[in-house]
């Protein structure tokens, strides 16, 4: 799993993993733009889910369903 922040602000950023301490890695785009995140992997709200399989191909776009998540996680493990 990988977190990749499009907040406006450093600092608040910052704040954020250290309270929530997330034992996954978190990246940022800042001092980036955030709008080509958003533009470019179609994200409209937060948090975003996607799914990548071994060669970072996304699989499952943007879909906060449990039941479509299990189904691709399956496919991906069936192909190995």
């Amino acid at each position: 799993m990988v977190s990749i922040s499009t907040d406006h602000d450093i600092h608040a950023w910052k704040g954020a993993l250290k309270k929530e301490n997330m034992p996954w890695v978190n990246i940022s785009n800042l001092p980036g733009d955030d709008k080509l995140i958003n533009k470019t992997y179609n994200i409209t709200a937060i948090p975003a889910i996607f799914l990548l399989d071994a060669q970072n191909k996304i699989v499952m776009p943007n879909d906060y369903r449990i039941s479509v998540l299990k189904e691709n996680i399956e496919k991906m493990l069936t192909k190995n």
